[in-house]
């Protein structure tokens, strides 16, 4: 399916490069071929690292914000795979603003396909094999300093998927500084006018920079000063039991 977005919109590009500056983006039929390549290393999940190339990636990820979306999908899939996950670190290292670049022209594209897919590449970059996770941590705070756009976004899907990037950086950070932007952007989230189901995970993620306590006193700290406690006071009649139960749990940490 993605396969067939991209060449739909080539040809696009290609019906309007009399037009504009889109001809600038058509892909040639030797590129074409490498593209089939590398979805088909994709869809049969082998990889030969010699014959790995990205580079039809990176022209694809320079595309118009509007025709991007299949290329960020393409992108969140590669991190999947060792080779990939490190052929795109040592892309990311030699071009140094090229990650928080891409990040931040994303994310305040405004559009949903666009943010969604950057979240969920940011998602598997964390976790996945190989050296992106820890480059993704080390620019933790840049990332999550550009995401929390996705705060203010009235699309579930982004606000939900948003949601999962705060909390698998919870897991994965112990630097302070991180943990209490991370802090922030939780708050900020009890604020947004999201499902129950997503207010829960949010309040599991503030769960995990608090717990256990006697580790973590700063943060506690941090969570008063964004009033984690009065939400979580606000919010233990909830209708929903298994809110009310964590809620009321939660509160415990601020006696």
């Amino acid at each position: 399916k993605i396969h067939a977005k991209i060449l739909k919109i080539n040809t696009s590009f290609s019906s309007m490069s009399d037009e504009n500056d889109n001809g600038a983006f058509v892909l040639d039929t030797q590129t074409l071929g490498d593209l089939k390549m590398f979805v088909d290393a994709l869809k049969s999940k082998k990889y030969d690292d010699e014959k790995l190339d990205l580079t039809v990636l990176y022209k694809l990820l320079a595309w118009p914000l509007a025709q991007r979306f299949p290329a960020i999908d393409l992108l969140r899939i590669t991190v999947l795979y060792k080779s990939g996950n490190t052929q795109l670190v040592d892309h990311f290292k030699s071009n140094d603003k090229y990650l928080i670049d891409l990040l931040q022209t994303n994310f305040n594209s405004n559009i949903n396909s666009v943010m969604m897919l950057t979240l969920k590449f940011i998602n598997n970059a964390i976790f996945a094999d190989g050296p992106l996770s820890d480059l993704m941590e080390d620019n933790m705070n840049k990332i999550l300093t550009i995401a929390d756009v996705c705060e203010k976004s009235k699309n579930t899907l982004v606000l939900v998927t948003y949601t999962n990037v705060l909390y698998n950086f919870t897991i994965k950070t112990n630097k302070k500084d991180d943990q209490k932007l991370l802090m922030q952007c939780l708050a900020g989230m009890l604020l947004s006018p999201v499902k129950t189901t997503t207010i829960y995970r949010v309040f599991i993620s503030i769960g995990n920079l608090i717990s256990p306590i006697d580790k973590k006193v700063e943060n506690l700290k941090h969570a008063k000063s964004f009033y984690v406690d009065q939400a979580a006071n606000a919010r233990k009649l909830s209708n929903d039991e298994n809110l009310n139960i964590l809620c009321k749990a939660m509160l415990e940490y601020f006696q």
